[in-house]
């Protein structure tokens, strides 16, 4: 898909300086919006969690499940996605802004595409909350906060992308059946990742609070 010169400039988001991106975030110029910001914070969160399965794998090498070096492989893998997935939504909405500006006639395509690339963003911050969920009981006590900060803040993220993608969703037309069914598919999908991730977030903050509350003052 053919960008304009503003995310071209920027250049990816992984290379960016946080308060530059910030400024950018807040700028009316720039073309950066929520969900890049919630995908952001997803890499955030899966960074956090990342170190605590990695502390969990170094520390029992011989007892960690394999479950948890897979843990961390999707970790690493969701990290890199989520900072893709960001360059991806600011890229989809610049050229929708402008595809605005211009009254071009791909705007539900558009739409749609910015409606995927947000429960795209939403997915993989979701599958972060559930790693969380299922990786605290191999945390050590003094490290498992960072789990449930990591869940929480996915959580977060999958709040905010979410939202970016309703609007999209609610200004798709449904002139016909196959556009009727298209966005009642992106609607149902939204409310599926929606719900297993406060699943997953209100088991990890649970276990977490559970965890840290261990009677003792020695991190095991």
């Amino acid at each position: 898909m053919a960008t304009d010169g503003n995310w071209i400039a920027r250049g990816p988001v992984k290379a960016r300086r946080i308060e530059a991106y910030a400024a950018q975030i807040a700028s009316p110029d720039e073309h950066v919006g929520g969900a890049s910001a919630a995908a952001t914070a997803a890499a955030i969160a899966a960074s956090t969690a990342e170190l605590v399965v990695f502390l969990s794998v170094r520390g029992n090498r011989s007892a960690a499940p394999d479950s948890t070096q897979s843990a961390l492989d999707e970790l690493q893998t969701a990290r890199a996605a989520l900072l893709e997935a960001a360059d991806r939504d600011e890229q989809v909405l610049e050229t929708l802004m402008n595809a605005y500006k211009r009254k071009g006639d791909n705007l539900q395509e558009l739409l749609s595409e910015a409606a995927e690339t947000t429960l795209r963003i939403a997915e993989l911050a979701g599958r972060v909350t559930k790693i969380a969920a299922a990786e605290v009981g191999h945390a050590s006590r003094f490290t498992a906060s960072d789990l449930g900060a990591a869940a929480a803040l996915a959580s977060g993220a999958v709040t905010a992308a979410l939202l970016t993608c309703r609007i999209n969703i609610a200004m798709l037309q449904r002139s016909d059946e196959d556009s009727k069914r298209k966005a009642d598919t992106l609607d149902q999908r939204a409310m599926e990742i929606e719900r297993s991730s406060a699943q997953a977030t209100e088991i990890a903050l649970r276990l977490t609070a559970e965890r840290i509350g261990q009677s003792g003052s020695k991190a095991s």
